[in-house]
């Protein structure tokens, strides 16, 4: 990524505090942001996978996201626990080498390795949805503050 946010987010120092939006045209490479992101909150942050709001509009949107979340943290995880010759698609060592340098400036290796396992496992429990979706949780679970149905399907 060349844009100012795809580096930004690999800088040791970037501000993880609050909410962040990505929001760009089509192929400009929101989903890679976001998998970056998320990678960091559970490798240096400590976040589990289901602290970690991920929203998007379509269905289709949210499977690529979930599919492509689980499969750089797991790479992430491959790398720091058995190195670089353990990926197989050198395509992806730049971004595993700076998610690495990240984590070395900020966390230990073990422990960015342990979280990572966690969120691994973990997973299923990723909240990452459409935006409609997500109402509709907060609406279920909150039922009572909200006013809404206890019975909403």
């Amino acid at each position: 990524m060349n844009t100012i946010f795809g580096t930004a987010i690999f800088k040791k120092d970037f501000p993880f505090d609050g909410p962040h939006l990505v929001a760009a045209s089509a192929g400009t490479g929101k989903t890679y942001n976001i998998q970056n992101i998320c990678a960091r909150l559970v490798a240096e942050k400590g976040f589990r996978v289901d602290e970690i709001q991920v929203m998007t509009f379509t269905e289709a949107a949210t499977k690529e996201l979930r599919d492509r979340i689980r499969k750089v943290l797991a790479q992430f995880r491959r790398y720091l626990a058995d190195g670089p010759d353990a990926i197989a698609d050198a395509r992806d060592l730049p971004r595993l080498e700076k998610l690495a340098a990240c984590v070395d400036a900020n966390a230990t290796r073990e422990i960015a390795l342990d979280r990572l396992n966690r969120a691994i496992m973990d997973f299923d429990r990723a909240a990452i949805s459409t935006i409609h979706g997500f109402c509709h949780r907060v609406l279920a679970r909150y039922a009572f503050e909200t006013g809404s149905s206890f019975n909403m399907n």
